[in-house]
């Protein structure tokens, strides 16, 4: 731990927020030269890795639509948005509601890193708003469509997606490397479980009583470097400082305690990792034995192996990590809400769907995830 300690990080963070401050645009542009990336052609962004003198810096940068860059640093709902797409549920994940309310949370958890408030949470180094650079990726318009008709065909969130796409500038975040995500570390290291999970839920629970909920906290947004965690990406974060509408100030209240649910049901994606790494004999005779229809969906084959995870560990009939094993069990509840949740929100062609968030905060505190004493407050 002391290696990555807040000291380390908070030298590291005004070395570089200095030097990265001193250059103009077009030694920012050059340092993409030679890194690694990933593009999008909805106008999600792009992410790189770059190398800027001993040490590595995630970059993530993120089209600033025109409606945008004329209200800067509005934390308001510019596109009139409707809050549903906070979950981020469906085929492609959600637009986000505004570059800005991911910029401001990011100024504010950098801020309590460095003031020692919370340390797993990665820090931002810099940000520019520049003129966007890059060849642009044309639209699919056929995958447009189809992404507008999973979202309840609501014109606004038609209008955005677009507006991203032709962006004129973007927003380019220059944020702490950590060089692991979570899903596929757990994968390779099971016994961190415990370690995670307790990480994760701390990290939720000083979010909260800020007052912000993630609304994205699965395994692929949360990072590690074998020591910590750290949660990130802060795209569909809902903060109750931003400029909210009414209807969103109501969505949030009936769901402050989302994450907690979000960060168990992902619990159930490690059986499916832990069950595709058996051989073929091995899947052979799961199938057999716990009367495993073909044909079934990922979603529905797990479900059968949580259902039988004491079974199947008693037998040996999987290598699964004891915590985890206990982690299902006692947690199981919240796991079967949370993706029923999901299921009827994904099948929901209007997304009007309803987290039950009085059975949720019940569970969690019926199950200690929640201290008692925390479960009542807001």
């Amino acid at each position: 731990m002391a290696q990555n300690s807040t000291e380390l990080r908070r030298q590291k963070y005004f070395s570089l927020s200095s030097q990265l401050a001193h250059l103009d645009n077009t030694q920012l542009r050059e340092l993409f030269d030679h890194s690694e990336s990933n593009e999008s052609s909805t106008g999600w962004g792009s992410g790189h890795i770059i190398d800027f003198g001993k040490s590595k810096v995630f970059v993530k940068r993120i089209p600033v639509t025109n409606l945008e860059y004329d209200n800067l640093f509005s934390t308001k709902n510019l596109y009139s948005l409707p809050t549903f797409c906070n979950y981020g549920i469906g085929p492609v994940a959600s637009t986000g509601f505004g570059i800005f309310r991911e910029l401001v949370t990011h100024i504010k958890t950098t801020q309590w890193v460095l003031d020692g408030e919370i340390a797993t949470i990665p820090l931002m180094y810099h940000y520019r708003i520049m003129p966007f650079f890059g060849q642009r990726l044309a639209v699919d318009m056929d995958r447009h469509k189809a992404y507008v008709e999973s979202w309840g065909n609501n014109v606004n969130i038609g209008n955005y997606a677009l507006d991203r796409a032709i962006a004129n500038y973007e927003l380019v975040l220059f944020l702490e490397y950590i060089p692991h995500i979570l899903a596929t570390w757990l994968h390779e290291n099971p016994n961190t479980l415990e370690q995670s999970l307790n990480e994760i839920r701390a990290t939720i629970d000083f979010l909260r009583m800020k007052g912000i909920i993630h609304f994205d906290a699965h395994f692929h947004n949360i990072l590690t470097d074998g020591n910590r965690i750290y949660l990130t990406d802060f795209g569909l974060v809902l903060d109750k400082n931003f400029a909210l509408t009414k209807d969103e100030e109501d969505f949030f209240e009936q769901n402050i305690f989302y994450d907690y649910g979000e960060v168990l049901r992902n619990l159930r994606h490690l059986m499916r990792w832990s069950y595709d790494r058996c051989s073929e004999i091995d899947k052979r005779r799961i199938v057999e034995k716990y009367d495993i229809k073909p044909g079934l969906q990922p979603h529905e084959l797990v479900s059968i192996l949580l259902d039988n995870i004491e079974l199947i560990q008693a037998d040996g009939d999987m290598q699964l990590d004891e915590f985890y094993v206990a982690s299902i069990v006692k947690y199981r509840s919240i796991i079967m809400l949370m993706h029923k949740f999901f299921a009827e929100m994904w099948g929901n062609q209007q997304k009007d769907t309803k987290l039950p968030h009085v059975e949720l905060q019940r569970l969690l505190k019926e199950t200690g995830f929640l201290p008692n004493a925390e479960v009542h407050g807001s």
